[in-house]
């Protein structure tokens, strides 16, 4: 995902490779979020590109501690 200084997804491209920053976390969607979907889509791929390109997804810059927890042996 790239965003500007004011947190907006410009775009959206699966598991680039970046020098710093990932794309990583949790997700907060409205209902509108289904008309971005069709049955059989693949989320990460058209669905998330067209909400960035309409200017529907924004992201926030955490410079702190983070680790995943997705699975138990994780946390």
């Amino acid at each position: 995902m790239e965003a500007g200084e004011d947190a907006a997804a410009n775009c959206f491209r699966e598991k680039p490779q970046v020098s710093r920053w990932v794309n990583a976390g949790f997700y907060v969607f409205e209902p509108g979020v289904f008309d971005y979907l069709d049955k059989g889509s693949v989320f990460e791929k058209k669905p998330l590109a067209a909400l960035a390109s309409d200017g529907q997804r924004m992201a926030f810059r955490h410079d702190g501690f983070w680790r995943p927890m997705d699975t138990n042996r994780e946390s």
